[in-house]
């Protein structure tokens, strides 16, 4: 060992009774011992020698074996009047670690001179002398100076040397330190900082064990020996329990860095399932993913037990919805359908109660177009049961919100979304307030207001931009151009609504969709062809919509809303004998219409009996009694477009006028035009005759307005057919016209009505600016429209 001259010359300095060395072992203390009663030509004992026997003044050296410092000291200070008496000093040994109360009592009435462990360690300077051929700094970073690592540095690699050296610091260093002293001291080697916050013991005497273990001026514990980092792992894997209760502190430190994800699998790895737990609920636990993000969700259940998926509640919960985001609905069906919660007869709390059943609800709000009155009434008692858990009772509005969806009760369902609003705000969760006002935009459209559906859409924008995991969304991204479009065609922006579909047409498919939603995204598309007059394409879309649906829901009730869309297709090709047939099929069936299909059921069943009366003269027809009272607006205007069509087809143009213009200005108002420009082949004529008869009287008023605003819609879709050159009405319509048909003979062929024909020819003389038929067949020709 070197001859470490400063500090023998220090310890020779003290004359306090008793003078104790107190450090971990490979710190040097009996060589410092021995080098200092060699100069004192004195001996070291390994008893405690007794003062009577040795001359007045003289120093003592004692070097205890073994662990017993406690009782050494108490031996120690009973001596020390004899010491203080005969003006002796004691040298001794020891390895303590914390409070000890003679420490604390020597060092009060100064009868004793503590070294500690920091004091022993080597100096750079040290260092430097001891090995002037190697870089000192090097040695002294590694090792901290402890003695016993720079005294053997230079066989440090020596794979002997190594394996000596762990057996001494697993049998010699650590069973001197307290077991939380030693869990701090194997998480620092798996870990380069350690937050104080971190530890749940408060470590005694930091001081004593440093530099093994440095607490620096941000709060923060580190490894002070970074040579002891592969060394204390590698004791750590043969130590299971010493490893787990270090990787805790290491996870618990991770999370209070707000690394959640990374405390998370930490504990994990380390089989601290109880505190991965812990950390998974209170950063969310069944709305984890709302919080930070699916991926990041899917991530660390990945890393759970799967058994514990379905046996845990909170992590049941967090599945379920993340099966229904990644689109897996038959695998979601299956998990919530063999939880083992199914069979329990109670819970251990009613909140618990509360959480299984909003599981189960996810199952009905997703595959069922039809939500039964028991079931909502079963299912609207929870919010007494959930309402100490926030995301609980968040999730349980949204669900609740769906059930009153798909009865048809929008102003309910939007009252709830206000809730689920109002706690996603407080708790500043930025992807339920887009996914609230995403929804709020949808209910209102479906109500009739598209100004208050355009406030809620842009609420989402912001909303989505603020949300941490925006990056990896995929297709929440395109929701706001899904609703953008959604408010042009109901605004009948028939331009804008097509365009939008374009981009949006994946969504149909690929996001997380349940009936209600999928029902709204289908009818905007049918819709957008239909404004167009592109029958074709919307019967080719219908069949593709109608596929994908049934393969991803096995819902008998939907087949009902396809029968419906059905009949809107053929009613626009005014097939009204055709559409009747599918009606009547609706009606012989068992199955009663689900809620929230009920208004389109009975719009489209007023809008065939005025069909027939007016195209077909049909006498059922005759006795057709129109609701004039409806909850929303959008539907009272649907009816109100079809009283308007008997009046204008009776010729009851004074009852027509008023009706309207007042019409008008309420669509103006709302900017709500979609259903007026589905009757557009007839209501353009009728709309033109009220103006030319009342233009001067509604000359500078809302009505002027509406007028206005309605031939800009018009004349959009005449450019933009202009553009596409002709739908495929328009060119079957030609190609007829080119067989030297009729106008009546036309109608008869295509399934229209002959007022049809008229308006498409009018509109192609318009566009292409030609006179009459046999210059709308010679631009035919040159366009090689026909042949």
């Amino acid at each position: 060992m070197f001859l470490r001259i400063p500090l023998l010359h220090k310890l020779s300095t003290f004359t306090t009774p008793v003078v104790l060395l107190n450090a971990l072992p490979g710190c040097g203390k009996s060589t410092l011992l021995k080098q200092l009663a060699e100069q004192r030509s004195c001996t070291v004992s390994h008893h405690l020698p007794d003062p009577v026997d040795h001359p007045i003044g003289e120093v003592l050296f004692w070097d205890p074996a073994g662990s017993g410092l406690s009782q050494h000291l108490q031996q120690v200070m009973a001596i020390a009047p004899q010491l203080e008496q005969r003006q002796q000093t004691l040298f001794m040994s020891g390895a303590w670690i914390g409070n000890n109360a003679w420490i604390s009592d020597g060092l009060l009435y100064q009868k004793l001179t503590l070294i500690e462990q920091s004091e022993l360690m080597m100096s750079e300077h040290e260092i430097a002398t001891f090995y002037p051929q190697s870089d000192a700094e090097t040695i002294w970073r590694q090792t901290a100076g402890w003695p016993v690592l720079v005294a053997n540095w230079d066989r440090i690699q020596d794979e002997r040397f190594t394996l000596s050296w762990t057996d001494y610091l697993h049998n010699r260093v650590l069973p001197l330190l307290p077991f939380h002293t030693q869990r701090l001291l194997v998480a620092l080697a798996y870990e380069n900082v350690i937050t104080q916050e971190a530890i749940t013991n408060e470590l005694e005497l930091i001081s004593a064990i440093e530099p093994l273990i440095e607490l620096n001026a941000h709060g923060e514990y580190r490894l002070g020996v970074p040579f002891l980092r592969p060394i204390l792992q590698s004791i750590a894997q043969q130590e299971p329990r010493l490893y787990q209760d270090s990787m805790r502190i290491v996870s618990r430190h991770h999370h209070k860095m707000g690394q959640r994800m990374r405390a998370i699998n930490i504990a994990l790895e380390s089989s601290n399932v109880d505190l991965a737990l812990r950390w998974f609920k209170q950063n969310g636990g069944g709305v984890y993913g709302y919080h930070h993000g699916f991926d990041e969700l899917e991530n660390i259940l990945s890393h759970f037990p799967t058994i514990m998926l379905s046996q845990d509640l909170h992590l049941a919960w967090a599945n379920v919805i993340l099966l229904f985001k990644r689109q897996r609905f038959l695998a979601a069906r299956s998990f919530i359908e063999n939880l083992p919660q199914q069979h329990k007869n109670s819970f251990e709390s009613a909140e618990e109660r509360g959480i299984f059943t909003l599981i189960k609800s996810k199952y009905f709000a997703y595959f069922r177009s039809q939500t039964e009155d028991s079931q909502l009434k079963q299912f609207s008692r929870l919010e007494s049961l959930l309402s100490d858990n926030p995301g609980a009772l968040m999730n349980y509005y949204g669900t609740l919100s769906i059930y009153h969806n798909n009865l048809g009760e929008w102003f309910q369902a939007a009252i709830l979304q206000d809730k689920e609003l109002t706690l996603a705000t407080r708790y500043e969760v930025p992807y339920l307030i887009f996914y609230c006002h995403f929804n709020l935009t949808r209910l209102n459209l479906r109500m009739g207001y598209p100004v208050k559906s355009l406030h809620h859409i842009q609420q989402a924008d912001i909303a989505l931009k603020r949300t941490s995991f925006r990056s990896h969304l995929t297709y929440e991204l395109n929701f706001v151009t899904l609703a953008q479009g959604m408010i042009a065609m109901y605004q009948g922006d028939v331009v804008t609504a097509q365009t939008y579909w374009n981009r949006v047409e994946v969504l149909r498919a690929n996001s997380e969709i349940w009936p209600e939603f999928l029902s709204q995204i289908h009818t905007y598309g049918i819709m957008t062809f239909l404004l167009r007059d592109d029958i074709d394409r919307a019967y080719t879309l219908l069949d593709e919509l109608r596929y994908e649906y049934f393969t991803s829901f096995a819902d008998e009730q939907a087949a009902v809303f396809y029968n419906l869309l059905t009949v809107l297709i053929l009613q626009q090709q005014e097939r009204w004998i055709d559409a009747q047939e599918h009606l009547q099929d609706i009606i012989n069936t068992n199955d009663t219409v689900p809620g929230n299909y009920q208004a389109m059921f009975q719009w489209l069943t007023v809008r065939n009996n005025v069909g027939l009366v007016c195209i077909h003269q049909h006498k059922s027809g005759q006795e057709i009694r129109i609701k004039h009272s409806h909850s929303y607006p959008y539907h009272e205007i649907q009816h109100q477009v079809q009283q308007l069509k008997l009046q204008w087809h009776k010729r009851e143009y004074a009852q027509m006028t008023r009706s309207l213009i007042h019409l008008m200005q309420r669509c103006h108002q709302l900017q709500l035009w979609s259903p007026m420009m589905l009757e557009q082949h007839w209501l353009n004529s009728a709309i033109q005759w009220v103006w030319k008869k009342e233009k001067y009287r509604y000359t500078n008023t809302p009505f002027e307005h509406a007028v206005k605003h309605w031939q800009q819609l018009e004349q959009q879709i005449t450019q933009h057919q202009q553009s596409d050159e002709l739908t495929n009405k328009q060119l079957q319509i030609v190609q007829r016209l080119a067989e030297g048909l009729s106008n009546k003979q036309i109608a008869q062929y295509c399934g229209i009505s002959e007022s049809t024909v008229k308006f498409h020819l009018k509109n192609l003389f318009k566009t292409y600016e030609v006179k009459n038929r046999q210059a709308l067949l010679g631009l035919a020709r040159i366009k090689k429209w026909i042949k």
